[in-house]
């Protein structure tokens, strides 16, 4: 199922993550420090890491009233692509309909339907509330958050959301 939104006239928002101070104290120093007896050799980071990345957003539409603004992404890898853990944190407004389910999904480029997982999706009712959505991308596609009614149907609203790279594909 491919959402299609009526592209924005307004240009795509980049957002660039928040950049703590560099902290100039390395990991192996760090060991040492709080633990003298430690190996001399620091342990090896896995690159399974989730990181707050830049993201832009990309094509949305809503009915009169909904809304939904990601605030956080973060990835394994700035790149969202196969393989890569994803998590969105955002906030929405459901004006339109009764309830909802909020979901997370990715729009492949034709390896089909995937099974959802609790973590992609949450029930929602009219109002305003924060989300923290997450999902493994197993195939090359699109990020979308998007409302579905409830209990089954085609998206009502939703937005877009990927590198710039990305998001100028699906631009036009």
């Amino acid at each position: 199922m491919r959402l299609r939104f009526s592209p924005s006239p307004e240009r795509p928002k980049t957002f660039e993550p928040k950049t703590p101070e560099k902290d100039t104290t390395s990991h192996m120093e760090l060991e040492r420090i709080t633990n003298p007896i430690a190996p001399s050799i620091a342990p090896s980071r896995t690159s399974t890491s989730v990181k707050i990345i830049p993201f832009t957003i990309g094509v949305k539409s809503f009915h009169d009233g909904d809304s939904i603004s990601i605030t956080e992404v973060k990835a394994t890898s700035p790149d969202l692509k196969t393989g890569d853990k994803v998590s969105v944190k955002g906030h929405y407004t459901l004006a339109s309909q009764p309830k909802a389910s909020l979901c997370l999904f990715q729009s492949d480029k034709g390896s089909g339907a995937t099974p959802i997982r609790p973590e992609q999706q949450i029930s929602i009712t009219k109002g305003r509330g924060d989300f923290e959505l997450s999902e493994t991308l197993e195939s090359e596609g699109y990020l979308h958050v998007s409302f579905y009614p409830v209990p089954a149907g085609e998206p009502f609203g939703g937005l877009y959301f990927g590198t710039a790279k990305q998001m100028e594909k699906i631009k036009h």
